[in-house]
């Protein structure tokens, strides 16, 4: 499931961090759909930072409290966590599989590591 539902972009820009949220999943509850209709999610991985930025964003936006603790797999050094409906659900930054200047064994192992 791709955070970004509908975006835009600057003119002339081809940034990722410059994209222009028009509709996420949060926003428009597909992410909610998704974890009630299947209890067993208990990780979210993201392999952009812009997508981990604006989903621990909005998540914060929709009243959620997202705590932050360290972990050293992680491509930035942490775990993001929040409670839905009485379960804990993981946010972790993964190191793009394709796309990155991070050697092949480090994402190797980081996908090993999580999935």
């Amino acid at each position: 499931m791709d955070f970004f539902s509908e975006i835009d972009r600057l003119e002339n820009n081809a940034n990722d961090e410059n994209l222009i949220n028009i509709d996420d999943v949060i926003a428009n509850g597909q992410l909610f759909t998704a974890l009630e209709a299947v209890p067993t999610i208990s990780a979210i991985y993201c392999t952009y930072s812009t997508a981990l930025a604006g989903i621990i964003n909005a998540l914060n936006q929709t009243g959620y409290l997202i705590n932050e603790e360290q972990e050293e797999m992680s491509a930035n050094g942490f775990m993001y966590t929040w409670n839905f409906q009485e379960r804990l659900i993981s946010i972790i930054l993964l190191y793009p599989a394709s796309r990155s200047i991070h050697p092949a064994a480090i994402k190797n192992q980081q996908y090993s590591y999580y999935l």
